[in-house]
């Protein structure tokens, strides 16, 4: 009797735990589209595609590691860089009050 009933139990949970998982990619499909007929009616494109395509063009800079040959030999040292020295200028104050907003 209680080997049966355990069968029974095992069975109701793992249905509930399929209806669960169904449950779940349903509202992540409903989501989905939800969110790309958004972005289609506002112009856009979606914040998902966007989001891989950056991560797409930040992994091409890597490459195969610090090892690849083609990044080396790209590299060419900067020659238009010129070092200044920078120093603040304060505006002259007007006014009495010495407030620069008149």
């Amino acid at each position: 009797l209680i080997d049966a009933m355990l069968k029974i139990f095992r069975f109701l949970v793992m249905v509930w735990l399929g209806l669960l998982v169904g449950a779940l990619l349903l509202v992540g499909i409903a989501f989905a589209l939800i969110s790309v007929a958004w972005s289609m009616l506002r112009g856009r494109k979606p914040a998902l595609v966007v989001s891989f395509k950056n991560f797409r063009q930040t992994a091409r800079g890597f490459g195969n590691g610090p090892w690849n040959a083609q990044k080396q030999s790209a590299q060419v040292p900067p020659t238009d860089i010129v070092d200044v020295e920078a120093h603040e200028v304060r505006p002259a104050l007007t006014g009495q009050g010495g407030s620069l907003r008149e």
